[in-house]
Formats: C-alpha cells, structure tokens, sequence
C-alpha cells in the first residue's frame, strides 16, 4: 500500500519546467523571476540530510503508524532524487 502511494507520488514529480503562465498571470510576475525562484526554492531539499530526516521519522514514530513514516521518507527521498536532475536550463 505505501509502495503504491510513494509511486503515486513520484509521478507527480515528472513536471518539466517551471514554466507556469496561469501562476504568473494571476499574481502579476516576471515569469523568468519566478521560474528562477522556485528552482532556487527547490534545490534547497537537497539541504535536507539523511540525519535530520532520521530526527523527523524518530519524532513522527512517536505519534504516527510505521507506514505514515515510511512514506513521508520515502517522499523526500523522491523529491531529492527529483531534485538532482533539475539543471539551470530548467529554469528557462
């Protein structure tokens, strides 16, 4: 069940670029700004190190199932490895 749910996940990281034109219209920015932004927002996951994500499921162990941890690991590991093939050019 978990297994399903983290591929579940991981498919809706298969987005392209961060080319958003409803975003930017809507709120009235500079796209290139934004998309520069948020990849720059985004490569901070990378941030996050194995030992603070073993600190979170210690704590999320005490207050949730195993299989709640399991998947929130599972997530950022995903976005990190998401994260890792994003290059610059992605931001144009």
């Amino acid at each position: 069940m978990v297994g399903q749910r983290v591929s579940a996940f991981k498919n809706n990281l298969n987005f392209k670029s961060f080319d958003m034109p409803d975003v930017t219209n809507v709120f009235g920015l500079e796209p290139e700004k934004l998309k520069i932004g948020m990849l720059t927002v985004t490569k901070r996951v990378l941030d996050i190190a194995d030992e603070d994500i073993e600190e979170m499921s210690a704590e999320l162990m005490e207050i949730s199932p195993m299989a709640y941890v399991i998947y929130y690991e599972e997530c950022i590991h995903a976005i990190q490895d998401r994260v890792r093939t994003l290059k610059d050019g992605d931001a144009e």
